[in-house]
């Protein structure tokens, strides 16, 4: 399929990048913001859950099935054994079944009723697939920011970036 954002050659490269990336299991969601006036994007890849996993769990790739990574709970601890985060499950993923983690963009539809709109959000030292408004401390813990409450509620929303790479 071609996604066409508007007319001119610069349309036809961006279409043929997607047309490529399509087949290494990733989609990207286009949406108009009618009230910011804008276009945005989220990008979410296929991916293989390494355990049952629940929506709006963070994830880190921990293998690879084929051409299909396989993700499980992420957590800040024990000198980032298992970071860095690939991103957050849009979806519950049962272990050996494939869904969709989204690596940026927003994701919605998760309990964020902990938070305020606006919290910088971390990946957990204490619990495996949490998510932290205050970042980890201490010489074992990583730093990986993953990204911002949007939406405080049962029903909110997180604004998803800065996966794959921690400090």
């Amino acid at each position: 399929r071609r996604l066409r954002l508007g007319g001119g050659g610069g349309c036809q490269e961006i279409c043929r990048r997607f047309d490529v990336r399509i087949e290494f299991h990733f989609k990207v969601c286009l949406r108009l913001e009618a009230s910011h006036n804008h276009l945005a994007f989220d990008l979410e890849y296929q991916a293989q859950a390494g355990e049952d996993l629940s929506k709006g769990d963070v994830v880190y790739v921990s293998g690879n099935s084929g051409n299909t990574p396989i993700v499980s709970k992420a957590q800040s601890n024990n000198n980032g054994a298992k970071m860095p985060a690939f991103g957050i499950c849009t979806q519950s993923i049962n272990n050996g079944s494939t869904g969709f983690i989204v690596t940026q963009g927003l994701i919605t539809g998760i309990n964020t009723s902990a938070f305020t709109p606006g919290d910088t959000l971390y990946v957990s030292s204490t619990t495996a697939g949490g998510l932290a408004n205050v970042s980890p401390a201490g010489e074992s813990y990583k730093i990986q920011n993953i990204g911002k409450v949007v939406k405080s509620s049962n029903g909110g929303s997180i604004l998803v970036g800065g996966a794959g790479r921690f400090n």
